[in-house]
């Protein structure tokens, strides 16, 4: 009886210790610098740093958007994909600085939101993002099959 009572205070002790606990994490402005290594090419990509806030209640950043001052290269970033092979094959500028980028996915979970067609995509489909002069996605679609 007194060993069924030690387990049950130990156990009911563990659940109650895992919900107060949080990440040992300092709020604030926080600056991230990435860099990426690819073994056997000539010219390395130059590292990006970006500038975030960061909480407690929201450890994920909800703004995928990277930008950098005018004066450097890298003025804008952002990864957009599925969890296949996905290929960005041409980028466009129009005149009030929109910005069109098509390419191809294998992905059956590319991001194809607020266009013409929804998810879910097939495979081996044509992409077509569009994104607002902040670099914000307008919308994104994708014509092709079910396979």
């Amino acid at each position: 009886m007194i060993k069924k009572a030690a387990i049950l205070i130990f156990i009911v002790f563990a659940m109650v210790s895992t919900s107060f606990a949080e990440p040992n994490l300092k709020e604030g402005k926080w600056e991230v610098t990435t860099t990426m290594e690819m073994p056997g090419m000539p010219m390395q990509l130059p590292p990006f740093t970006y500038t975030q806030c960061i909480t407690k209640s929201d450890l994920v950043p909800e703004n995928t958007q990277q930008q950098q001052q005018q004066n450097e290269n890298l003025v804008w970033s952002t990864f957009y994909g599925g969890d296949q092979y996905d290929y960005i094959l041409n980028t466009e500028t129009n005149s009030s600085n929109k910005i069109w980028a098509s390419g191809t996915t294998l992905s059956t979970n590319f991001p194809c939101y607020g266009g013409l067609i929804a998810l879910p995509c097939g495979q081996f489909d044509f992409v077509l993002l569009n994104f607002n002069n902040d670099g914000y996605r307008n919308w994104a679609t994708y014509f092709g099959g079910d396979t």
